[in-house]
């Protein structure tokens, strides 16, 4: 009957479905526990080590660094619908194209930003946190450096999660 013919097809999309979306996502499990665990043990082995000042120094870096950040996570969204738009038509010319503009734009806006802060490290722990922390400006110094990193790995992903290079990505990211 027509009912049965269309719930066995219903049946096999869901099956088609459930095992597209387990191997675009089972790399990236593996790739959370250990982002997991380098976290945490990030975060252990600075404080164990260096002491719960230098583990303060490291955090307000971060905080700061991700000022640098905003404008490379503000693009992610629009260029991994993009990339993904343009893979599934098969535009590779196109595809190539945005990609590297995109990467000229996160690198240079993270390079702007990061080379104008670096240079006010001083200024900006002591006016934000007080001369407590006015020895942390050189971690924030070197800290500033980060972003021109991290903009082009979101970007990476980004465009390997687009692309559906998940298996690339997570062993990259690992």
């Amino acid at each position: 009957s027509a009912s049965a013919i269309f719930s066995q097809k219903l049946l096999s999309d869901i099956r088609e479905s459930f095992w597209d979306y387990w191997h675009y996502c089972h790399p990236l499990i593996i790739q959370g526990l250990v982002t997991f665990f380098y976290t945490f043990w990030d975060v252990w082995l600075l404080t164990h080590f260096a002491g719960a000042v230098q583990q303060a120094f490291f955090q307000v870096g971060q905080r700061f660094v991700g000022i640098c950040l905003i404008g490379a996570t503000a693009v992610m969204r629009v260029f991994w619908k993009e990339m993904s738009s343009l893979y599934s038509q098969g535009d590779d010319e196109r595809l190539k194209e945005v990609f590297f503009k995109t990467l000229y734009v996160v690198t240079f806006t993270g390079a702007v930003a990061s080379g104008f802060l670096v240079f006010w490290s001083k200024e900006i722990i002591f006016l934000a946190l007080g001369e407590n922390y006015a020895a942390g400006w050189l971690v924030l110094a070197v800290m500033f450096f980060y972003p021109l990193h991290q903009g082009i790995g979101q970007l990476m992903g980004a465009a390997y999660y687009a692309t559906s290079r998940t298996v690339l990505s997570a062993r990259l990211s690992i």
